[in-house]
């Protein structure tokens, strides 16, 4: 973990995002305080079949509309 102050974030703001990338965290301090913590976003994966169970359609979900029968 790798930690800097406000200013050397706001001169090195590039740097900072490439590290950040690399997979390090960062914590900006200011007044020897930790202001802020930046880390990677965790990407999410899709899982396969984990909306199983969330839409339910109705027997009849493909029949014919009966207000849509004279343009049929």
């Amino acid at each position: 973990m790798k930690r800097i102050t406000l200013d050397e974030a706001k001169a090195n703001l590039q740097a900072i995002i490439q590290d950040v990338i690399d997979g390090n965290d960062v914590i900006i301090t200011k007044d020897n305080k930790s202001l802020v913590k930046i880390v990677p976003m965790k990407k999410k994966t899709p899982t396969f079949g984990s909306a199983r169970g969330l839409l339910n359609l109705s027997d009849d979900f493909d029949a014919p509309i009966e207000d849509l029968k004279n343009y049929i």
